[in-house]
């Protein structure tokens, strides 16, 4: 009779296996939790910088006035909270662009309830500076925008408790 060697695992094998795989599960996870804060709060920056950005240059197109508020219907201005969403405007109240609210728990510390970028591109007032993150935020997770008067945006990383 011919013996034929059997394939496949032990058990023991087997549970040393799933304990090394749960070890390092257990380290990773941490990290992945920190790559998901940081996308989310990029993924929110950008998304109001790119309505500045387009304010800016729709008021270079027209030479004339375009507002970014926020918007709770996606057609007027309503109050400053941005988290509830916002609108580019035309100086007829046409609205070139609306965006949604951002997902649960966003934080946008922009306090003033409208941003006017002029003909040439600039603001209307003065500088802004606000930050954008989302609620458990840790470490530098957070983004800071700063919007210079003469309408430059850029966006940098912070540290969450600033």
């Amino acid at each position: 009779m011919i013996k034929h060697p059997q394939a496949g695992l032990t058990l023991v094998e087997l549970m040393v296996t799933v304990s090394v795989l749960a070890v390092l599960l257990g380290v990773a996870a941490p990290s992945f939790v920190s790559t998901v804060q940081n996308s989310r709060a990029t993924t929110l920056a950008n998304a109001i910088v790119y309505a500045f950005n387009l304010a800016r240059s729709e008021a270079v197109r027209r030479g004339d006035d375009i507002t970014v508020c926020p918007s709770l219907n996606e057609e007027t201005c309503s109050g400053n909270d941005w988290t509830v969403g916002w609108i580019v405007l035309a100086p007829d109240g046409t609205v070139i662009r609306s965006w949604s609210s951002p997902q649960i728990g966003a934080v946008i510390s922009l306090a003033q309830a409208d941003v006017v970028f002029n003909g040439l591109g600039g603001l209307t007032g003065d500088a802004i500076t606000f930050d954008a993150y989302y609620e458990g935020c840790k470490g530098d997770k957070a983004r800071a925008v700063d919007i210079r008067v003469t309408g430059r945006i850029s966006v940098g990383r912070i540290d969450c408790g600033s």
